[in-house]
């Protein structure tokens, strides 16, 4: 109970309502998840926060910690999930109090609880703004609002000027096409074959470069589109491959 009390004072104080009020929770579980990030300094990143609910819950409520002479919180959006139960069944009531050094989230009153894998697991997407003026790690931490128990670490990867490519496009021309096809089964198989930037060669992102990457490629330009080709991307994955050395992508 004094816990539920200190997390409906802190709403008050902090929160800003994105729908309607705050409601008193209960206890609820659900697991959280959040990727790794990499963002070069000065620049702004999107932190989408997901959840998988192990049964039906009527509250989600998390504290999101940073250090705010690292990277700070600006605005928010409610998740594609939280989007999608709106659509079914109208507006959630929430708060999201933001401040320099963490962001508070409560969604509650959801009625017929909230079940991920109806709705979907993106609760909430946040938006930062690099603060640090030199390359390093930072870390956001979300911590469960009812327990202030730990639920997740985010590692933030903050480099000095990231290179920017269209991933699957070996030969730079900021455009995937066969040609870029041909390039990639030549470094896959070919000795001695490199690239000034491998991360445009791992085309499904996974750390290595083998045939899937021209599967995913081919599917890629013949088949079902998808948001991993977008242009000039920054390389958010962690893996081994050497940096990217293209500056000139458009």
């Amino acid at each position: 109970m004094r816990s539920s009390f200190v997390v409906m004072i802190l709403a008050i104080l902090w929160g800003v309502p994105c729908r309607a009020q705050f409601t008193l929770p209960g206890v609820e579980e659900f697991d959280v998840t959040a990727a790794d990030i990499t963002v070069a300094v000065g620049q702004s990143f999107s932190l989408p926060i997901m959840i998988e609910t192990d049964d039906p819950v009527t509250w989600l409520g998390l504290f999101v910690n940073n250090d705010p002479s690292q990277c700070e919180p600006t605005i928010f959006e409610p998740g594609a999930g939280v989007l999608g139960y709106e659509a079914q069944h109208g507006s959630v009531p929430c708060d999201v109090g933001i401040s320099p050094d963490h962001v508070f989230i409560s969604m509650g009153g959801f009625f017929p609880p909230y079940d991920s894998d109806v709705y979907g697991s993106e609760l909430i997407v946040l938006e930062y703004q690099i603060t640090a003026a030199e390359p390093g790690t930072t870390t956001v931490e979300i911590l469960d609002a009812y327990t202030m128990l730990p639920a997740a670490t985010v590692t933030v990867t903050i480099v000095d000027e990231a290179s920017r490519f269209v991933r699957g496009d070996l030969d730079g021309d900021s455009s995937c096409t066969v040609a870029d096809v041909i390039n990639l089964l030549q470094l896959t198989f070919v000795a001695g074959e490199t690239t000034d930037c491998w991360d445009s060669a791992d085309v499904d992102d996974n750390g290595s470069i083998d045939i899937a990457d021209t599967v995913r490629l081919l599917q890629e330009l013949f088949g079902e589109p998808s948001t991993l080709m977008e242009p000039c991307n920054l390389d958010e994955t962690s893996d081994t491959l050497p940096e990217c050395e293209r500056t000139d992508c458009t």
